[in-house]
């Protein structure tokens, strides 16, 4: 039994503890920073995270797409108090029982009702060039920010 210590002693006084550590923080080191350039690369960062779908893509100065999206109010009656939101910002008001949203980028859509009331929701149409990526249904409102969908604008 001793013999079996003896050879572990002897092991660990050739480790140099010092130097393992320091080279364990330089190696973790540079692989931090080479991943943190690699995601700056747009061909490294879509291959490794997919996120390109969710951020939308660059507009440029000689084409600016955008798609339309049709809100449609099918219980209660148009109020002011129904603000509409794409992405946190207020851009228009219920008055009319159908609206129509321009957007450029991809977007949250979202319904404030500020009086307690109950109404329902849903997106009736929209462009060629975007995509819900929620459920396409009709959506209940009650008082607050209510979730009506994410969409998305297509590459092409």
């Amino acid at each position: 039994m001793n013999k079996f210590f003896d050879k572990i002693r002897k092991k660990s006084e050739n480790i140099n503890v010092d130097k393992t550590l320091k080279t364990l923080c330089i190696s973790l080191l540079a692989l931090v920073l080479i991943s943190q350039i690699g995601l700056k690369i747009p061909f490294v960062k879509g291959y490794f995270t997919d996120i390109e779908v969710f951020e939308g893509t660059a507009v440029g100065d000689d084409a600016i797409r955008e798609g339309v999206v049709t809100l449609t109010l099918l219980s209660g009656e148009p109020k002011n108090e129904l603000e509409i939101l794409v992405n946190g910002e207020k851009v228009d008001v219920f008055d009319q029982t159908e609206k129509k949203l321009e957007l450029l980028s991809t977007s949250v859509i979202e319904i404030k009702a500020l009086k307690n009331e109950k109404y329902t929701v849903k997106i009736s149409d929209m462009t060629d060039n975007l995509y819900l990526t929620t459920a396409n249904g009709e959506i209940p409102i009650t008082k607050g920010i209510n979730f009506v969908g994410r969409i998305i604008l297509k590459n092409s």
